[in-house]
């Protein structure tokens, strides 16, 4: 039998499966320890690939996939920008991990390894997949194939929704996400409760019902709301699917989310798309979607 790697790599952890066919075999998560510099990330992720593939011949190994958050030059195999992991500029991944391992290392952005996992799992051609995390992450599938532009499409968390907005880490200023990762809810818990709140805390409280943690995320689903329609007035997808481990709470933005959407985007297209959770593990989708790569 011959096995797939897949690492899915993040600004606060990274996950690795081993895959056979279309199947998680097995499935680890360690911290990045970004703060620890790129060579502690480096080791880290050969650390990941270690473990998941103990017991395991090389030559049962086919391929290892690497997904990193930030533009990648998949070409190449070099992170270009990694607005959420310090120091990570221009780092020649590939190159790295195939000297370590010898074995055939493919390198894409993470969101767009998870675009490509669920444009399976829905059976979908033309999709755009969110991942809201640390940051926002974005792929887009056009006939069925990540679409990467000229090379580095896709930062659909960079898309600008208030010019005068908050900084970004990417330099730039109003970011979705700014306002739809992480640090988008805690800021508006400090908004709200007058200090910053754990984003799954701040989940736990709404979903108990507390008014101001239900605000919190009404106005995060505008925000939202205001890239979508922006994804569909530009794409046309037939579906929008929002994963990430701040996506879990999407029984309590997403309503809000498409009524923006709606009010905001060309009928003819957001009538017919369709904006859902992924079906998928969050941590599954980014390892199942780099381990399919050619």
């Amino acid at each position: 039998m011959t096995y797939r790697i897949g690492v899915d790599a993040g600004g606060t952890k990274i996950s690795a499966g081993l895959v056979a066919g279309n199947k998680l075999i097995r499935k680890i998560k360690i911290p990045t320890e970004q703060g620890k510099g790129r060579n502690q990330v480096i080791k880290n992720i050969l650390k990941a690939i270690s473990i998941v593939s103990r017991g395991i011949e090389k030559k049962e190994i086919g391929m290892i996939g690497i997904g990193l958050a930030g533009p990648v030059d998949s070409k190449n195999g070099i992170l270009k920008v990694a607005p959420n992991i310090k120091g990570m500029q221009n780092l020649p991944v590939r190159k790295i991990v195939e000297k370590t391992s010898g074995i055939k290392t493919i390198v894409e952005n993470d969101a767009k390894c998870v675009a490509l996992a669920e444009s399976r799992q829905f059976k979908c051609k033309n999709l755009i997949a969110l991942t809201l995390g640390t940051g926002v992450g974005g792929g887009i599938i056009i006939d069925g194939k990540i679409y990467h532009g000229s090379n580095y499409a896709g930062e659909l968390g960079h898309i600008v929704i208030d010019y005068r907005g908050y900084k970004c880490n990417c330099g730039n200023n109003g970011c979705l996400e700014e306002y739809c990762s992480g640090r988008g809810v805690e800021r508006l818990a400090k908004k709200y409760f007058g200090k910053a709140i754990p984003p799954l805390e701040v989940q736990r409280m709404a979903e108990a019902g507390n008014k101001k943690a239900i605000q919190v995320y009404n106005e995060f689903g505008t925000y939202l709301g205001i890239g979508l329609a922006d994804y569909v007035n530009i794409f046309n997808p037939e579906i929008i699917v929002i994963g990430g481990g701040i996506g879990r709470a999407w029984k309590l933005f997403l309503p809000n989310a498409i009524k923006e959407m709606k009010k905001r985007a060309f009928d003819v297209s957001s009538s017919t798309v369709k904006v859902v959770p992924s079906k998928l593990e969050v941590d599954e989708a980014g390892i199942l979607g780099v381990a399919s790569l050619d």
